[in-house]
């Protein structure tokens, strides 16, 4: 695979990770500054506190579309994004809601971030190799590459 692409995907994953713990560490008083109700200080908290989860897997999705639009599959990079949003997003936050709640919803979200984050990856890691060794092929004669 492409060591640009991969090195995109660790520095995504490690500062997502780091910018969550910093938000499990002073997630508390951010719902404050938004709120004096309590109701809605503790939602904000519990929002903190599950979805940035997934924020790295969401930057996993995303990466792997621009690489395909980088790539001209721009299709394929719309799939990505529909089957996230449509198949997975919506309907795992509503059947999370339904079993758990609010909790529950927000777990989807991250658990749909999740499996879209593997499945873009693997679409990622079987096109980039074989672009690889075919580009001179597809483009036009003369081409130099980069």
């Amino acid at each position: 695979m492409s060591q640009a692409y991969l090195a995109a995907m660790k520095f995504a994953l490690v500062w997502q990770g780091i910018v969550y713990l910093f938000l499990w560490q002073f997630g508390s008083g951010i719902g404050e500054l938004f709120s004096d109700k309590e109701q809605v200080v503790e939602l904000i908290g519990l929002w903190i506190m599950i979805v940035p989860i997934g924020f790295g897997f969401q930057a996993v999705t995303f990466l792997s579309a621009s690489s395909f639009n980088a790539l001209h599959q721009p299709f394929k990079a719309m799939r990505i994004s529909v089957f996230r949003l449509f198949i997975l997003y919506v309907p795992l936050g509503c059947a999370g809601n339904y079993l758990l709640g609010l909790e529950g919803m927000f777990y989807g979200f991250v658990l749909a971030n999740m499996l879209t984050a593997g499945l873009a990856f693997s679409g990622c890691a079987i096109t980039l190799p074989a672009y690889k060794n075919s580009r001179y092929r597809i483009h036009p004669k003369g081409y130099k590459g980069f």
